[in-house]
């Protein structure tokens, strides 16, 4: 399985409040916030860094220099975009790209209604941000689109993915490295991630609609 699930009791804590159906919109922007850094974090773990001399208040020693100009940003619209602000406050001098892609209802499959990516992506470290991956369909067209410019690697961050898609996305893109808080229990008839947290588009942006695809 390419999904590197991400156990730590902050990342426990912030995904069962995600989870929870009580916690206000306000609550529930913080916490994604902050679960996402989590996972930027440790999808960092072994990143490699540059060596630079650097004059302390007493002397010299050597510093570790994290190139951030390397590293893009793709969340994906609209839910994806409640992922990038704290990342940001780590990486400021990433680059930023957009995809907006919606599963149509009837049949399920993604469709794109926007994209602004480029071919300075070639060589970069590339994030694909969604919060939730079930059905993993239109993850799966992102990271084909992102493909095409040849980046140096690819990675997805989320915060629960169904084994459906994990398994999707093992399959027809086995070179994707998937970051998450939750291998939740599957999908519903409807497509809906189960036990899940609802719809996180609508929660970050305090809109009413009950559950998530």
């Amino acid at each position: 399985m390419s999904v590197k699930l991400v156990s730590h009791p902050l990342v426990a804590d912030r995904l069962g409040n995600l989870r929870d159906k009580n916690t206000r919109s306000s609550q529930f922007r913080t916490m994604l916030h902050q679960i996402s850094l989590f996972l930027f974090y440790e999808a960092n773990r072994d990143s490699t860094t540059q060596e630079k001399q650097i004059e302390t208040p007493l002397g010299w020693t050597t510093g570790s220099i994290f190139n951030d100009k390397n590293v893009a940003l793709v969340p994906i619209l609209r839910a994806g975009l409640g992922m990038t602000e704290l990342i940001l406050k780590v990486v400021p001098n990433a680059e930023i790209y957009h995809i907006g892609i919606y599963r149509e209802e009837r049949t399920l499959k993604p469709k794109v209604y926007y994209s602004n990516l480029s071919s300075a992506l070639k060589g970069k470290r590339v994030y694909l941000l969604d919060p939730m991956i079930a059905t993993a369909g239109s993850l799966l067209k992102c990271y084909q689109m992102v493909k095409v410019y040849q980046p140096a690697e690819i990675y997805t961050l989320c915060v629960i993915i169904s084994p459906e898609g994990a398994e999707l996305l093992n399959r027809e893109a086995s070179d994707l490295r998937i970051y998450a808080a939750s291998l939740d229990g599957g999908l519903t008839e409807d497509g809906f991630i189960y036990p899940g947290l609802g719809d996180a588009g609508d929660r970050y942006y305090d809109n009413k609609r009950e559950v998530s695809k």
